[in-house]
């Protein structure tokens, strides 16, 4: 019976909760960056001893950290009211409004008398320049380096959690010191967040010819299995159970996110392939490994996770070949043989079979 892509999916509890956080990962973004705001408004207010509108005034000493709470207001706000928004364009309005923020406070740091203060505002300005910039970039659809955006995304982790260990080792009291950097703390948060936003499908091809350079890879994966790529039956067996229960497969303990394994060869007219197919924890999908041979690093290898299947008959027995299915619906096709590889390519050699391979 072949295993349908809706149930195939939809039967991992973790494919349920990543696709609830992608659809609703703008909203609670928009939402984190409004609670930020306002809690870093609320504290800095209660320990610096200031009213709100001694907050607000242009040419008050408090003017800077306002408007950085400001500008996320702002962003969380456009966030939440623009409906059916992409993840693209909330990566760019967070980029700008977090980048805005970090910017008129790093111009702050930059005028302190103190030298550290004024490295740690050089470092934050440019960090912001790049998120600007990259915040931009995206909102216009057009590409840009998607790992120099994440870096200064990292860089600001790394900045911003070395400021709290500092605290904390000042103190002694994590706790405490946690407690009074609540909203660094919440900062933080909201930059992994971001980091995990820049690491989506959608960003990550965030232009037309991003999208059109995956459509042609995958074809290309399409084409790549001739007619002449068959496996067996027990190997097409093989394959089919991998998708619902694996345990007869060789477990795996090494401390990666394989659980099951099954290891066999790829046969085709001219070359034989080696092919690894694992069970990964917390994943309905099967991952392959296919290369020439399994020794050194495996740098050459072709790789893909296949979603679901569907076989070309009613069973493996009476079915021509097995189609696997990728996320995006494109699929790579394997021939089933219904003899033995001996006999099989004796006929081929004795001219027998003209097509060369089942199809």
């Amino acid at each position: 019976m072949n295993s349908h892509p809706y149930f195939s999916k939809m039967s991992s509890e973790t494919s349920r909760v990543v696709k609830f956080a992608s659809r609703h990962l703008p909203k609670i973004m928009g939402v984190v960056m409004l609670a930020y705001a306002i809690v870093n408004t609320v504290l800095s207010m209660q320990y610096g001893g200031y009213t709100l509108s001694e907050a607000l005034d242009i040419n008050g000493s408090y003017i800077t950290d306002s408007l950085s709470n400001i500008f996320l207001i702002v962003g969380g706000a456009a966030i939440l009211l623009w409906r059916r928004i992409t993840l693209t364009n909330t990566a760019a309005i967070y980029l700008i409004s977090v980048g805005s923020g970090r910017f008129v406070i790093s111009i702050t740091y930059m005028f302190s008398e103190f030298s550290i203060i004024f490295y740690v505002g050089v470092v934050l300005f440019c960090f912001a320049i790049n998120m600007m910039v990259s915040g931009v970039s995206y909102l216009r659809g057009v590409a840009r380096n998607r790992t120099n955006t994440m870096l200064s995304v990292a860089g600001l982790v790394i900045l911003y959690s070395v400021m709290l260990l500092v605290a904390i080792r000042s103190t002694g009291d994590v706790l405490v010191t946690l407690g009074d950097n609540f909203s660094m703390v919440l900062q933080i948060v909201m930059y992994f967040m971001l980091l995990a936003l820049l690491d989506t499908d959608s960003v990550r091809r965030n232009s037309p010819m991003e999208h059109v350079d995956a459509c042609i890879g995958s074809a290309a994966a399409c084409i790549c299995a001739s007619k002449d790529t068959i496996v067996s039956e027990e190997e097409a067996e093989e394959i089919c159970r991998g998708f619902s229960d694996p345990s007869g497969w060789e477990e795996v303990n090494d401390g990666g996110p394989a659980t099951y394994q099954y290891i066999f060869e790829l046969s085709g007219c001219d070359q034989t392939m080696n092919v690894l197919v694992q069970r990964w924890a917390g994943s309905s999908k099967l991952y392959f490994t296919i290369a020439r041979n399994f020794e050194g690093s495996l740098v050459n290898a072709n790789r893909l996770s296949v979603s679901y299947y569907s076989l070309e008959g009613d069973s493996v027995k009476d079915s021509p070949g097995i189609r696997l299915y990728s996320d995006d619906g494109t699929f790579i096709r394997f021939a089933i043989l219904h003899k033995s590889l001996d006999e099989y390519l004796g006929e081929m050699e004795a001219g027998m079979d003209e097509n060369r391979c089942p199809r």
